[in-house]
């Protein structure tokens, strides 16, 4: 199943796969992430969750990135469609996005962002 979901992912313009997240990993993030970035706490929440980089050639989001709300403001999650129908991607914050990067030692050069998709 990974492998089907690697080779998926690697078709998508722009999109660089780097590795899942496992349990541990997922509690790191949750903790780390602000509550705002309802995005992020959404994709957590799936079973398998993993991570990607996306650079200018990836699609703009389909919706807003921020919404307003009776608390300021959130960040709600992004439908993934390439990917998969019921697939959710997330920006993390750059607390979250420097964890990632040295977590799995990642090279990501500066045209690059982390996204994290949940399935």
């Amino acid at each position: 199943m990974k492998q089907v979901i690697i080779k998926k992912v690697s078709r998508i313009d722009g999109i660089r796969f780097h590795n899942f997240l496992n349990n541990n990993q997922k509690a790191v993030i949750a903790h780390m992430e602000d509550k705002h970035n309802v995005a992020v706490h959404e994709c957590l929440k799936r079973t398998m969750v993993f991570l990607v980089t996306h650079d200018e050639h990836f699609r703009k989001p389909l919706r807003p990135l921020v919404l307003a709300n009776g608390d300021g403001y959130v960040f709600p999650p992004q439908k993934f469609p390439e990917f998969h129908p019921k697939a959710l991607c997330s920006s993390p914050s750059r607390k979250v996005h420097e964890f990632l990067v040295r977590e799995f030692r990642m090279f990501v050069d500066e045209n690059e962002a982390t996204l994290l998709v949940g399935l």
